[in-house]
């Protein structure tokens, strides 16, 4: 299975049929940079066009061979050429930024402080799925100095928040754990709402995100 940030934006979501197409994309991507290819949207889709997954170019029975070749070209790649497009020309790179900034600034209003807030900001957003690497800093990120806290804190707002922006019941839950509401971080950096800022520093983090497609990894 392979696995990169830009696929996990693509294809959020645990089903069969997501982590076939993410792990099919991902191949692709990472052969495409391997061989020198250039990472710009027309030079990923002339790639994707020519490219036919492991698992399929593999295949040996030739009845399973021709049908799943026959579901590569005609359903699944052109999914891969949609989401694509969804992601990048349609506005999907714009609603994700949207989404977090709203996350954020609502934790803010909320009364969360957030320590170390710029690093789990870049680590956040360079994620293809950021919700899970939002809770897996906020549970595991001592190290990083990242640590929710706060006073009062107003916890409709907090779960409104996690709900508006796709958090499951169960990951909510484990923010919910990690969320410091008696011990405040005084050096956290606390938002402002509405922050100019964090939408500036968004913004530019997604733009070096879709540059560099960071995070690529195989296994």
């Amino acid at each position: 299975m392979y696995r990169t940030s830009l696929g996990d934006a693509l294809f959020p979501g645990d089903d069969y049929f997501t982590v076939k197409l993410r792990s099919d994309f991902s191949e692709m991507l990472v052969r495409h940079v391997d061989q020198g290819g250039t990472l710009t949207l027309t030079a990923i889709g002339a790639a994707l066009s020519e490219f036919t997954p492991a698992r399929v170019a593999t295949t040996t029975h030739p009845t399973w061979k021709h049908r799943e070749a026959e579901e590569w070209i005609q359903y699944e790649r052109p999914r891969i050429f949609a989401a694509m497009e969804s992601f990048f020309l349609d506005g999907g790179l714009e609603r994700r930024i949207e989404e977090q900034r709203r996350f954020f600034a609502a934790l803010s209003a909320a009364g969360v402080c957030l320590g170390n807030a710029s690093y789990l900001f870049d680590r956040v957003v360079h994620a293809g799925d950021w919700r899970t690497t939002f809770i897996e800093l906020a549970a595991f990120g001592r190290t990083y100095s990242i640590r929710l806290s706060g006073e009062n804190i107003d916890r409709p707002t907090v779960a409104a928040a996690m709900g508006h922006a796709g958090f499951c019941k169960e990951q909510q839950q484990v923010v919910w754990s990690h969320i410091h509401e008696k011990k405040p971080l005084t050096t956290g950096l606390q938002l402002a709402v509405p922050n100019n800022w964090l939408r500036r520093a968004l913004k530019r983090w997604h733009l070096a995100f879709c540059r560099t497609l960071l995070g690529r990894s195989c296994k």
